[in-house]
C-alpha cells in the first residue's frame, strides 16, 4: 500500500478512491484550457454544472469586450479584483477569473469539498499570475468569514443552500455586510 504523507499525500488517498475523470474549458481569448477534475456522478459540488460553466464563459466575454477598450461600465474588469466563488463545488468559475486576470482569487464551500477544489487549483496552477486559494466557508458561519478580506466581484453560480447542512436558519446566511465596515 503507497504511503501518503502531508496535505498533499491525503489529498491523494481521498480523491483516489473516487471515480473521478477531468474536463477541459477552453478560453480562447486567453489562449488557455482549465483542466477541472469532478466526479463522474453526484449530486452537488462535485461535478462541473453548466452554469458554472456559461458563467465563466460569460466572464470570458466581458473580459475580453472590456478589454477591446469599450468604455460600458456594466462589463466586469476582473483585472486588479480580488475574486471570491460561493458554494464554489470544483471551483470552475473561480479558477476562470484567475485564468481571466482577476489579481487575486479565493474559492469557497463547505469542508468536504476543500480536496477537489484544491486538485483543480494545483492541476492548473501554472496558468494562473494571481494567488488562489481554497476556502472553507459554511453559510451562517461568520467566524470564516472574518479573515476573508473583502472581494471587489463575487460569482456564485448554481449555487444551493441546504438548510440541514448548516447550524443556522437561512435568514441567518453568511451576510458580507459585516466586512464592509468602515
Amino acid at each position: 500500500m503507497e504511503r501518503y504523507c502531508g496535505t498533499a499525500g491525503l489529498l491523494q488517498l481521498i480523491l483516489a478512491h473516487s471515480i473521478m475523470f477531468t474536463r477541459e474549458i477552453e478560453f480562447e481569448s486567453v489562449g488557455k484550457s482549465l483542466l477541472l477534475s469532478q466526479e463522474s456522478e453526484g449530486e452537488v459540488g462535485c461535478v462541473v454544472w453548466d452554469a458554472a460553466i456559461v458563467l465563466a464563459k460569460c466572464l470570458e466575454h466581458h473580459t475580453l469586450l472590456h478589454n477591446q477598450q469599450t468604455t460600458n461600465i456594466n462589463h466586469v474588469v476582473l483585472s486588479g479584483s480580488h475574486v471570491v466563488e460561493l458554494g464554489a463545488g470544483t471551483g470552475c468559475v473561480g479558477l476562470a477569473a484567475a485564468l481571466l486576470g482577476a489579481s487575486r482569487v479565493t474559492i469557497t464551500d463547505l469542508p468536504q469539498f476543500l480536496p477537489l477544489m484544491n486538485k483543480n487549483i494545483l492541476q492548473n496552477q501554472d496558468k494562473f499570475e494571481c494567488a488562489v486559494e481554497a476556502r472553507e466557508l459554511t453559510w451562517g458561519n461568520t467566524e470564516q468569514g472574518v479573515d476573508l478580506s473583502t472581494p471587489d466581484i463575487i460569482v456564485v453560480a448554481d449555487c444551493i443552500y441546504y438548510q440541514e447542512v448548516s447550524n443556522c436558519p437561512f435568514h441567518q446566511a453568511f451576510h458580507w455586510s459585516h466586512l464592509y465596515q468602515h
